[in-house]
């Protein structure tokens, strides 16, 4: 078949593989407005997440070792950031679909959407549960076939509006 013909279960794309990821790095969030109508810049904060998923090849683009791969995965975390005694604590359960796709045989890129359900609990309010959203990118080194370390950007929101979460993380991820 012609180079980019094969597509989803080709024999030339080879077996998908479970991982499990972890997290961490620095936060910043837009403004927020408190239960008492102020609005707030909040300190650079910090998140970390979790994740297991599942990686599966799922076009070839003509050469055996880079095909374009599909990744799923159910991820959550716990982020944080304050500013003179306010402060606000989210807990995200995210569904995220991401491509990745080899540049060499250790260098890779990778990007996608996701979306879930998130808890914000602010200082003297109730807990909120919202719908949330996010787009990430970014690249990875793979040491082995098994381990890898990711440098990412995330940008996070709730209920599609403001205030936006920038996320600047590094971790590792072990396939198996």
């Amino acid at each position: 078949m012609a180079a980019g013909s094969q597509v989803f279960g080709a024999s030339a794309l080879g077996k998908g593989q479970f991982y499990v990821s972890a997290r961490g790095g620095a936060m910043t969030v837009d403004r927020v407005t408190t239960a008492a109508g102020t609005k707030v810049t909040l300190d650079t904060g910090y998140a970390i997440t979790g994740a297991v998923g599942y990686v599966m090849p799922i076009y070839d683009l003509g050469n055996p070792y880079r095909p374009l791969k599909l990744r799923l995965e159910i991820e959550s975390g716990y982020a944080e950031a304050s500013k003179s005694g306010y402060k606000v604590k989210i807990v995200p359960v995210m569904f995220n679909a991401m491509l990745e796709y080899n540049l060499t045989e250790k260098i890779y890129v990778f990007g996608g959407v996701g979306g879930g359900l998130s808890i914000q609990k602010s200082t003297g309010e109730d807990d909120h549960n919202y719908y949330a959203v996010q787009a990430r990118g970014g690249v990875g080194y793979m040491f082995n076939e098994v381990l890898s370390l990711e440098l990412s950007y995330r940008l996070y929101a709730q209920q599609f509006k403001s205030p936006l979460a920038q996320m600047f993380e590094g971790g590792i991820t072990m396939r198996f």
